[in-house]
C-alpha cells in the first residue's frame, strides 16, 4: 500500500507553485528515515501527485488519543524527532512549519517528519545582509504577512517568537522553538501555548520567558528594529506576568520541564542546540539503554547530511509555468514506474533507531 497526496491547482499562482516546488525539491532530496520520502511524482493538467509511503497516524492524533501513555515511547518520538530536525539543520534547511500534525508515526513506533512545502534553505551571510524586514506585527496588522506565517492556527501555536514578529532572517533555533512546544505537548498531553490570535500568542510567549520586556530588549533579542519591537509591545495588556513552566505542566517530571525550559528561550542564540538535546537527563535513559546504536545514529544523522541546494533559486519568485516546466522536464514520474529501492548507504541505519 502507498499514498497518492494531490494538491490541487498547484501551478494556479507563483506562491503555490513556488511552495510546491519547495516541498518537492526538499523531500526528493532529503535521506533520512526520521524524514518522509518521496517515492514519485506526477503531474497533470492542474494538480500534483506525491507517491508516499504509508503511515499509521500523526502525533496529534496519537495524543489526542493517549497511544503514548509510556515515557519510553514518549522518549523515543522525541529522540526521532530531533534527529529528524538534525539532519535538516546540518543540511542547511529550515522545516518552518513544525507540529504534531506534520509529524508522523507506523504501528511501530518508528517516526517521519513530513510537509515540506515552508521548508527554506538558510541564508548565507551576505543574503542575510541584504535581507529586509517584513511587515510589523502590530494591532492594525495582526494577520500573518506572508507565506512563511501560515494562516492555520495550529502553525500558529508552535511559531517562534522571532517569526511571530515578520524577522528578515532568522535560523534553525526557529525550528527549536517549535520542538520545544512539541516536547511540551508530548509530555503533559495538551497544547502550551494557545493563542487566539497572532498578538494574543506573542503574550503568551512573553509571560513563559520572563515577562513583558522593554522595546530595545525584545528588538536586540529577536534581532529587529527597536520600532517594529515597540509596535508590537503597545499592542499588548501592560501587565504581562511571568509563568512558571512548572505551573502550565504540573504533572510533566522536573527533567522534561527543564527540557522544555532550555528550548523556550525568547533569546534564539540561547536556545537548546540538537547536541545539548541529546544529551539532556530527559532523553540519556533511552539513547543509553542500548549502548551505543542510538548515539550513533544520532551523530550519523548530522554527518551523512549534504548541504541542499534548491535546483532553482530560492530567493526569487518565478512564473507558474516554469515550476511547471521543472517538474515536468525533471521530476516528474510515472506512478506506474515506481519501484521500491534501498535509500543509498550514506544514511543512518534505520534499524539503530532501536524503537
Amino acid at each position: 500500500m502507498l499514498v497518492v497526496k494531490k494538491i490541487s491547482d498547484a501551478f494556479i499562482c507563483a506562491a503555490d507553485a513556488q511552495r510546491c516546488f519547495r516541498e518537492v525539491a526538499f523531500q526528493k532530496a532529503a535521506n533520512h528515515p526520521n524524514l518522509l520520502p518521496l517515492l514519485a511524482v506526477s503531474v497533470s493538467a492542474t494538480d500534483l501527485y506525491l507517491l508516499c509511503p504509508p503511515m499509521a497516524m500523526d502525533l496529534q492524533g496519537a495524543l489526542r488519543h493517549n497511544l503514548l501513555p509510556h515515557a519510553r515511547q514518549k522518549r523515543c518520538v522525541l529522540y526521532q524527532l530531533s534527529c529528524a530536525l538534525a539532519y535538516m539543520h546540518a543540511s542547511g534547511a529550515l522545516h518552518r512549519d513544525l507540529k504534531p500534525a506534520n509529524v508522523l508515526l507506523d504501528l511501530d513506533g518508528h517516526l517521519r517528519l513530513c510537509d515540506f512545502g515552508l521548508c527554506r534553505s538558510t541564508p548565507t551571510p551576505d543574503e542575510a545582509a541584504l535581507a529586509t524586514p517584513r511587515a510589523p506585527l502590530d494591532a492594525s496588522n495582526a494577520a500573518e504577512v506572508d507565506g512563511s506565517q501560515s494562516v492555520s492556527v495550529g502553525s500558529r501555536w508552535y511559531r517562534a517568537p522571532e517569526v511571530l514578529l515578520g524577522a528578515s532572517v532568522y535560523g534553525a533555533s526557529a525550528d527549536m522553538w517549535s520542538f520545544g512546544c512539541i516536547v511540551a505537548e508530548v509530555l503533559s498531553g495538551k497544547t502550551l501555548l494557545l493563542g487566539s490570535s497572532s498578538l494574543g500568542q506573542l503574550a503568551k510567549i512573553l509571560e513563559v520567558t520572563g515577562g513583558r520586556p522593554e522595546a530595545a530588549e525584545l528588538a536586540a533579542d529577536l534581532n529587529l528594529p527597536e520600532e517594529r519591537a515597540r509596535a508590537a509591545l503597545a499592542a499588548l495588556p501592560i501587565t504581562l506576568a511571568p509563568t512558571r513552566l512548572s505551573k502550565l505542566l504540573p504533572r510533566v517530571p522536573a527533567d522534561g520541564i527543564d527540557l522544555v525550559n532550555s528550548l523556550l528561550r525568547r533569546r534564539p542564540t540561547e536556545r537548546a542546540s540538537f547536541d545539548a538535546v541529546i544529551r539532556h537527563s530527559y532523553l540519556v535513559p533511552f539513547i543509553t539503554e542500548d549502548e551505543g546504536p542510538r548515539r550513533a545514529y544520532a551523530a550519523a544523522s548530522v554527518g551523512t547530511a549534504d548541504r541542499f541546494i534548491a535546483p532553482l533559486d530560492d530567493r526569487r519568485q518565478f512564473a507558474p509555468r516554469t515550476y511547471r516546466e521543472y517538474f515536468e522536464q525533471h521530476l516528474a514520474e510515472t506512478l506506474e514506474a515506481y519501484h521500491e529501492a534501498p535509500p543509498p548507504a550514506a544514511a543512518p541505519s534505520e534499524a539503530d533507531m532501536g524503537c
